[in-house]
């Protein structure tokens, strides 16, 4: 599966210290959510959560955010 990251998402990335790693981590091991209105996925894992979309056997990568507890 391929990971793309949007220039938002990297830059969000970049500005909350986030490797790719760990954003791909929490799209393979974390809770899914969704789709959303939109039509995409997030994936939640411990205060990460990503919003992302699967086309064919590519993964875009639209945000990622921090969820507070």
């Amino acid at each position: 599966m391929k990971f793309i990251f949007t220039r938002h998402a990297k830059e969000k990335m970049d500005c909350l210290g986030y490797a790719p790693s760990e954003v791909k981590e929490t799209i393979v091991k974390g809770m899914k959510i969704g789709p959303d209105s939109r039509g995409n996925m997030h994936a939640r894992m411990g205060t990460l959560e990503v919003v992302f979309r699967k086309l064919d056997q590519k993964v875009v990568v639209i945000t990622v955010f921090e969820v507070k507890r």
